[in-house]
């Protein structure tokens, strides 16, 4: 006999607030990019960070030794246009269309100061060699401002530009700043802010600038498709390199100053790499699909960096110029998460149109499958890991082979848009939702359709009971919303559950089946007993609508993600919410999905973007994933052990069953359980 006992109230609240006073959750780890044209970029000066600002309103730092996205910095309101690392590499400044200059610190992605100065718009930001200044450019005042970082107060007002200033750079010594603006590039002396000379030989629109390791050289990417190389000291034009077909937006030194990285327009969509000083073309890198804003080397590593309008973040190895990596994820809001069975892979469908497979453990990206023409909004994994299901607006189901990637049959019948697909957990059927009042069942083995239930108005989720009786269908026009739960087995409507007042986006069965969550557009989750279908309570603290629900811990802890960017957690027994975050919801939570297992939980944001975190009420040698540690977890060790790779019974996760597996059960025996047995 086990004896069984709840969490108290208190220790619920202890553990979400130990857990998430920075406001931020346990990452396991975090992939995707920005869903708009990526404006600008920059690596840190030891090479290990890299910073992109993008017209998504958003900054995002990157970890360049593995390519996981860090954080996503959030405040500009409108695009970020550029990016800058302090030199110790601790601060990154950003600026953009919103008028505003903000200092982040890149070791918790904290916003230390923010302000204003510039008329208008901010396009260009450069910190000075020691990091005691920042030079920023405007669009409509055509000044160069010096700011003192510690205090963001204005030290100097550089006026001469007669047109918007699009690029900064302090020389390595820091005794200049050259400044291109109007049809100029124009060089300062720090020690007094005076001015030197503008450079001779060009005039013309800049988009960038960059002084050569040494001093010696400027370059500048100019927008009639050639970049330009003057001598510093005197001033004198020293190469003009032909070659893009289109303007020139983004030019970068390599660290021993022998090569020069260009990059072209739209049409052009090439880096080339340039020999220096005789100005020889050495590579041209092909592979972006648009213009190409940004280009960077990476310090102490032969590897260079390009982003642009094609929202990608591509990685090139040198001297070959053999593309390596993209750091990117979805380039749209992330519509549906889904878990295999045995927990190892997640797959993600979005808005971009594409379905992603992602591997649990490292979050490395294992396929993309395309050829949709429009968003696919709807993903499922069969029950026993061996299908993939995948829906969208063009109506039709298609179940793909996870062993290979190929298609295996497609099923047609909906006559609109399919919102949501659940496998039933006895793998028999395929429950499909749409936008065309209907909730489809297929059978699994042969793909036919076994029935088809009629609702009241479109349906948006489906979720099935544990044991696959109960199908759970909720949806319905703006002021008509419905919830029906249907009895499978004897093809009849069980309860249909009245209250909410608006669409009902997510439903949710917790691991027992004997409740049910439910959340709609009026940001309300209401919980509900299915031994009766009578209402339990309501769950109230978001301000917008429910995209995902989740049960964390048996039936006492429910998870949620809405679009007013934030993810919480309700104590369902006292209706109390336990624990928040918004520091990593960007444009909203779209999808939430729980691992077999309850260790983890994916969520996929508006901006693209999914993350997995760790669940802080999982408990510790839970391996049927029922949150609840008793007999059934021992046995499953016991049945399994000395075998390797044996999925959830592999506690500890070194790859297989053994006594630190069985020890972690034993000692947790009872946790998270009801009443005695």
């Amino acid at each position: 006999m086990l004896r069984r006992v709840w969490w108290s109230v208190a220790t619920l609240m202890g553990v979400s607030l130990s857990v998430f006073a920075q406001g931020v959750p346990d990452f396991v780890w975090v992939r995707g990019g920005h869903f708009s044209s990526i404006q600008s970029l920059a690596v840190s000066p030891d090479g290990a960070l890299m910073a992109t600002g993008s017209a998504d309103r958003s900054v995002k730092l990157w970890r360049l030794s593995d390519g996981k996205l860090i954080r996503t910095l959030v405040g500009h309101t409108y695009g970020v246009q550029a990016v800058a690392f302090s030199p110790d590499g601790a601060l990154v400044a950003s600026v953009g269309d919103d008028d505003t200059i903000r200092l982040w610190d890149t070791r918790d992605g904290s916003l230390i100061r923010s302000w204003s100065g510039h008329s208008r718009a901010v396009h260009s930001v450069a910190f000075s060699p020691d990091g005691q200044l920042l030079a920023t450019g405007g669009t409509d005042d055509y000044a160069v401002k010096i700011w003192r970082v510690s205090d963001g107060r204005l030290i100097r007002n550089l006026i001469g530009h007669s047109g918007l200033v699009s690029a900064l750079a302090f020389s390595p010594d820091g005794q200049m700043l050259a400044s291109a603006g109007d049809s100029t590039v124009r060089l300062w002396r720090t020690a007094d802010w005076s001015f030197i000379r503008t450079l001779s030989g060009y005039s013309g629109a800049v988009r960038d600038l960059e002084f050569s390791p040494d001093g010696t050289l400027l370059a500048a990417g100019c927008l009639d498709a050639r970049a330009r190389i003057w001598r510093v000291p005197n001033g004198e034009l020293l190469l003009t390199l032909s070659g893009h077909s289109q303007g020139v937006f983004s030019v970068a030194f390599s660290q021993d100053g022998r090569l020069l990285a260009t990059t072209g327009g739209l049409m052009d969509r090439t880096v080339r790499l340039w020999r220096i000083p005789e100005g020889r073309i050495e590579r041209i890198l092909q592979g972006h699909t648009g213009a190409i804003f940004a280009v960077a080397f990476i310090p102490n590593r032969p590897l260079l960096i390009s982003t642009g309008e094609d929202k990608t973040v591509r990685l090139w190895q040198l001297p070959e110029g053999v593309q390596v990596d993209t750091l990117e994820g979805h380039r749209d809001f992330v519509t549906k998460t889904a878990f295999s069975p045995d927990g190892s892979l997640i797959a993600t469908c979005s808005e971009d149109r594409t379905i992603q497979l992602w591997c649990a453990s490292d979050g490395a990206r294992l396929h993309v499958f395309r050829g949709y023409n429009s968003g696919v909004l709807a993903v499922a994994i069969s029950s026993d890991g061996a299908l993939l299901a995948t829906a969208g607006y063009d109506y039709a189901i298609r179940l793909w082979r996870l062993s290979d990637y190929s298609l295996l049959r497609v099923l047609s019948g909906h006559g609109s848009a399919v919102y949501s697909m659940k496998f039933s957990p006895d793998g028999r059927f395929l429950a499909s939702s749409s936008a065309d009042y209907t909730v489809r069942l297929w059978r699994v083995s042969d793909g036919g359709l076994e029935r088809t239930l009629e609702q009241g108005g479109p349906v948006y989720d489906v979720a099935w009971s544990p044991d696959a009786r109960l199908l759970a269908a909720s949806g319905g026009w703006f002021s008509a919303p419905f919830l029906k739960v249907w009895d499978v087995p004897q093809n009849r409507i069980r309860y249909s559950l009245t209250g909410h007042t608006r669409s009902v986006y997510a439903v949710a069965f917790s691991p027992t089946g004997d409740l049910l969550a439910s959340g709609d557009t009026d940001a309300i989750i209401r919980l509900w007993r299915m031994s009766d279908g009578t209402p339990v309570g309501t769950l109230t603290g978001h301000s917008n609508m429910i995209y995902g629900l989740a049960f964390l811990s048996g039936d006492r802890v429910l998870l949620s993600g809405s679009l007013d960017g934030t993810i919480r957690y309700w104590d369902c027994s006292t209706r109390q919410q336990i624990g928040f975050y918004d520091a990593e919801c960007f444009l909203g939570v779209r999808s939430i999905a729980l691992a077999p297992s309850g260790r983890t939980f994916v969520y996929g944001r508006g901006d693209g973007v999914v993350a997995l975190a760790r669940n802080p009420f999982w408990q510790s040698g839970d391996v049927n994933g029922d949150h609840c540690v008793d007999d059934a977890d021992l046995i499953r060790v016991l049945l399994r052990f000395n075998e390797p790779f044996a999925g959830s019974e592999d506690l500890d996760g070194n790859g297989v069953v053994e006594d630190a597996d069985l020890l972690m059960v034993i000692l947790h025996l009872g946790q998270g359980c009801q009443g005695t047995q």
